[in-house]
């Protein structure tokens, strides 16, 4: 069965000659298995719910010998003539003016924080992994949502904005959502592609509730609503976006709701039957996040660019939104800033692993590891400062140079020598040679008056000091 889902979408459509859209039957003893697919070219997530729910009718009709009266369907070219109706009338320029206003302030493109190294131009490779939530959080959250007077969907998106914000910083961030042409245009029955995406931008105030937050977030997403005619293209067009052919323009993340099916929509016969996704292996946003809700609880489905994210990386984003709802759940009326986002074994790694002073080498000095990585790799380079750079090489041999004079001007190991130099690679040259000549250093500011400078001389026993202007050294 693996191989079976893994062939349907790794396998090409022909655009030019079809068919794009294909069915599987696997019988089975107990029971079968059905892999629809379809390019999204002529179908989105509204219309499978459509398809399956005319698959089952009509399966069940045909078990009972019974004909079924099927609803007309709704042609396409009804909807294309809508379509093209809105085009250039004023509504849609005053859509156009909603979205331009609304987005002005937001960068053409955000980076994401991820752990591979970034390609110049945009990749489509995608990997995917699910997370269940606890079913308490998910009911739990269903009834704070309805206590605000908001949709389970918009406290989703709130959370998922309050992730992003606390990943990103104070970088203006957008989250894409879909929204089915179909509902706006009262073409329930239709099937076809016929999404826009949405980008909602409300941007969390860190000593904001949650409560507050999922309010403004309720407004930006009616608003956005009442102006989901306006395509993403021709907002692009109109904001005039600098395109770039690595980045994902607005944002890069599109968040997605699936409700559960009616189990009469379901109703193959007598038999019982369930719906799964078929993860793909290409997506066009960097991160797509489709909560799918089952009987019980939701499951956090997310497709990734597995050029940009590793599973590890995933698995621990999957972890922090779940900690994250957790949170927001304890102390919904707590500002957002002091709401805990990181699973605990995140904060055990970083707080014990990461803060580890156990080197991993034979050395067991700074000193030996830096005169052990300037052989081995001489030629790498050690330091940029600028638009100047050194060598492990280059360093190595003026900073002996340093230690010579310093020994030949008295020091002795265990003196302390005062330092007065401003950030730059030859500060760096001086603090190795004061170490390679078995001396310590005390940093010494030089806007500092000349009376502070000689108290701390004299209290720290500093018998020499190196200075930028003047003489390079004072008793």
């Amino acid at each position: 069965m693996a191989e079976v889902k893994r062939v349907a979408v790794s396998t090409p459509f022909d655009l030019e000659h079809g068919p794009l859209f294909r069915a599987v039957v696997i019988p089975g003893q107990s029971h079968s298995h059905v892999v629809l697919t379809a390019h999204h070219i002529i179908c989105d997530g509204w219309s499978i719910a459509i398809l399956i729910r005319d698959l089952s009718r009509i399966y069940s009709s045909l078990i009972a010998s019974a004909a079924d009266s099927m609803d007309i369907p709704t042609r396409f070219t009804d909807f294309a003539k809508i379509s093209s109706e809105y085009q250039g009338s004023k509504q849609a320029d005053n859509d156009l003016r909603f979205w331009s206003d609304r987005l002005t302030k937001l960068p053409p493109s955000v980076d994401l924080p991820c752990d591979k190294p970034r390609p110049k131009t945009r990749t489509f490779d995608s990997g995917r992994l699910d997370l269940e939530l606890p079913a308490h959080i998910t009911q739990s959250f269903k009834k704070l949502a309805g206590e605000c007077r908001a949709s389970f969907f918009m406290s989703l998106v709130g959370s998922y904005h309050v992730l992003l914000w606390k990943i990103c910083g104070d970088l203006p961030t957008a989250v894409f959502i879909p929204a089915a042409a179909q509902a706006g245009d009262g073409l329930f029955e239709l099937v076809g592609h016929c999404v826009n995406t949405l980008p909602i931008n409300c941007l969390p105030v860190a000593d904001e509730s949650f409560v507050s937050y999922l309010a403004r977030v309720k407004t930006s997403m009616l608003d956005a609503y009442d102006h989901q005619k306006s395509t993403i293209g021709a907002i692009l067009r109109r904001i005039h976006v600098e395109r770039d052919s690595g980045r994902v323009p607005i944002t890069p993340v599109l968040f997605n709701f699936d409700k559960k099916f009616d189990p009469r929509e379901l109703c193959f016969g007598k038999a019982p039957s369930s719906y799964q996704s078929n993860p793909r292996l290409f997506e066009a946003f960097e991160l797509f996040i489709n909560i799918t809700e089952t009987d019980k609880t939701c499951v956090i489905e997310c497709q990734f660019n597995s050029n940009l994210f590793s599973n590890d990386w995933i698995d621990s984003h999957l972890k922090s939104f779940a900690t994250l709802l957790e949170a927001i759940l304890l102390r919904p009326e707590a500002p957002i800033s002091s709401l805990s986002w990181a699973p605990v074994s995140q904060l055990e790694e970083q707080y014990f692993e990461w803060n580890s002073q156990e080197l991993a080498s034979d050395e067991k000095t700074f000193l030996e590891l830096f005169e052990r990585i300037s052989k081995d790799r001489p030629d790498n380079t050690a330091v940029v400062c600028g638009d100047d750079s050194r060598t492990y090489r280059d360093i190595s041999l003026a900073s002996n140079r340093w230690a010579d004079y310093l020994i030949r001007e008295g020091v002795r190991p265990g003196d302390f020598i005062g330092i007065g130099i401003e950030r730059g690679i030859r500060l760096l040259e001086i603090l190795l040679g004061i170490l390679k000549c078995g001396a310590c250093y005390v940093p010494i500011d030089p806007a500092f008056p000349p009376e502070r400078i000689k108290y701390m001389m004299e209290h720290s026993g500093t018998p020499l000091l190196l200075k930028s202007e003047g003489s390079s050294a004072r008793f």
